[in-house]
């Protein structure tokens, strides 16, 4: 059974078209890279996938079912900037706002034990009773992250997730999250091009619309078609060109 299938997707903001024709399928845990210039509909892409925009048409089905129906089984984790890191809040009561509003009857003990069990996931138990503003970029992202596989989801999404950290936290990052694509499927928007094709088994180029060929590898016509301009940059595995240098 696939874990996501997107079917003729169209999303409008304020009247404008920002979504067009897309289609994807993929299967149990995938790893999935979107890459795709400034205001190419990737924010916007994942909103849809959650439910927090509402498409004009098509259909977004998890595991088979349609999407209204499967919304526990995704994890969202927003842009960092999104988050007020002097917020006076703990670790734990972070990851714990990830069980609000799931729908069943609360237990303090077994929340308790699903939020120790999310920050172990991420390598992060020891921190539970830290203030988020103790926490460096890298650290405060594993929260979030926690807080997203605190329900359980069988699809997580992330959008940019390390714009905030350093290389050496960024690839430690990665890492984490190739552990993670052993029991879930990921999908994972960033502008990071050599990491993206480094680590994820699949890509996809967004622009209003998808270029999606099933494969890691990034060709300069797939790049040429999404940012707009003359590329040479071909990726298997590590980049090893650049992008030309073209008039803006």
């Amino acid at each position: 059974m696939k874990s996501l299938e997107i079917e003729n997707l169209q999303v409008s903001l304020k009247g404008k078209i920002v979504l067009e024709d897309i289609n994807l399928a993929l299967d149990e845990k995938e790893f999935l890279g979107i890459i795709g210039p400034n205001g190419a509909g990737k924010t916007t892409f994942l909103k849809s996938m959650v439910g927090l925009i509402k498409p004009d048409k098509g259909s977004i089905k998890i595991f088979g079912k349609l999407l209204t129906e499967q919304k526990s089984l995704i994890g969202y984790v927003p842009q960092f900037n999104t988050f007020d890191i002097n917020y006076p809040v703990s670790v734990c009561e972070v990851v714990q706002m990830g069980l609000l509003g799931r729908g069943r009857k609360n237990n303090n003990n077994n929340e308790k034990e699903e939020v120790l069990k999310a920050l172990e996931q991420v390598g992060l138990a020891e921190f539970s009773t830290r203030r988020i503003k103790e926490l460096s970029g890298g650290e405060m992202q594993r929260v979030l992250i926690a807080r997203a596989l605190v329900n359980s989801p069988k699809i997580l999404l992330l959008d940019e997730p390390t714009t905030s950290i350093d290389s050496y936290h960024g690839q430690n990052f990665y890492d984490l999250l190739k552990k993670l694509n052993e029991e879930i499927t990921i999908i994972l928007v960033s502008h990071d091009i050599g990491a993206v094709s480094s680590y994820v088994k699949k890509i996809a180029c967004l622009n209003k619309t998808m270029v999606f060929h099933d494969s890691k590898d990034i060709t300069k016509e797939m790049l040429e078609s999404t940012y707009k301009c003359p590329v040479d940059l071909i990726a298997h595995g590590v980049p090893h060109r650049v992008l030309d240098k073209h008039e803006h």
